[in-house]
């Protein structure tokens, strides 16, 4: 499966083996496996799109094959497919990782501005899995697109999600709302789709799963985060068990530990200005089925979870989380 990337606004296919090289310039290059260039594109110009922890360049958004493993060391990515080598990321970004965080919230004082509500767990330890169901809930009324840019758009994230403490690895499945990676993308228009994202602080690229789509308002949606400590790599996966599809990537605990970290659920969008008013937000999603052990199989479920509804968005009115863990979490909205 040929990957792609944004190429000054329009897509260049980067076939197996490839390398892309992202410059300390704002240049991101992509080279065959020969090391022959193919082409570079300024990362200014490729059009930021969002992604699970906020806006990038398209350059750094790359979808890789469903049942890829993801391994790092230092500020590479390799990916691999059936046990070849398909991609290598290079990143002498200067910016790597960062993300801005705004907001209050009583058990987290600075949260991104992206996370409307949720709910997530004190430190855990030695963590081995972690899975979640919720519903596909109620799709917005409307879709906003913004005519300059149209992956500046309305989307919505729904997602359980496994983080270091300070946020800054993440592996997670997500139910997307009409989601567009690239301004050259198809238009997708008002619909759910699923994918597995991964987020590495030694890199400026983010990556997910091959995307499924064919999923609608009433499904059931597990999301699976499963540890081997055998072989020491996590399995993530997004399954709507209502169509039986789903979409997944293993990646190695060089680039997610399994130990300090936390577990998240959110409703997420790109920023306050993409869901100016209720009319763009879906209905209520209710989590429950949580299974959280450890890798000796024995239960780990916290006691309490904090959770709430982002300070910022004070234009959602109607919004609120219904905590009765660890029997379910409901993210309400006014819809």
């Amino acid at each position: 499966d040929d990957d792609q990337i944004a190429e000054d606004g329009k897509s260049g296919i980067i076939p197996d083996g490839a390398v892309i090289h992202h410059s300390d310039m704002g240049v991101t290059t992509v080279f065959d496996s020969e090391g022959k260039q193919l082409f570079a594109a300024n990362d200014a110009d490729a059009g930021m799109v969002f992604t699970p922890t906020g806006y990038k360049p398209a350059t750094f958004v790359n979808e890789i094959p469903n049942g890829s493993f993801v391994d790092v060391k230092g500020s590479t990515i390799y990916v691999s497919y059936n046990g070849k080598l398909i991609l290598t990321i290079l990143d002498d970004h200067k910016n790597k990782g960062t993300t801005a965080k705004s907001g209050t919230l009583t058990y987290n004082p600075t949260w991104r501005e992206e996370y409307i509500e949720g709910a997530q767990s004190a430190v855990l330890s030695n963590i081995g899995q972690f899975t979640a169901n919720w519903n596909v809930p109620a799709s917005p009324s409307s879709l906003y697109v913004d005519p300059s840019n149209p992956t500046r758009r309305s989307q919505l994230a729904i997602w359980n999600g496994i983080t270091t403490n300070d946020e800054s690895y993440l592996v997670q499945p997500v139910l997307e709302w009409a989601w567009k990676d690239r301004a050259s993308s198809p238009e997708p228009g008002q619909v759910w789709t699923g994918a597995s994202w991964f987020v590495y602080p030694g890199s400026s690229s983010t990556l997910h799963s091959t995307r499924i789509s064919g999923i609608y308002s009433g499904d059931n949606i597990e999301g699976n985060m499963l540890f081997n400590y055998f072989n020491n790599y996590w399995t993530i996966t997004f399954r709507d068990t209502t169509r039986n599809i789903q979409t997944t990537y293993m990646t190695s605990q060089n680039a997610m530990p399994n130990t300090n970290v936390k577990i998240q659920i959110y409703l997420e969008t790109a920023n306050r200005d993409s869901i100016p008013n209720n009319n763009y937000m879906c209905g209520d999603s209710t989590f429950t089925n949580f299974y959280l052990v450890n890798t000796n199989g024995q239960n780990v479920m916290p006691g309490t979870v904090g959770s709430g509804v982002n300070s910022v968005w004070t234009n959602l009115p109607g919004m609120s989380v219904g905590n009765s863990w660890p029997t379910r979490i409901i993210l309400n909205t006014a819809n």
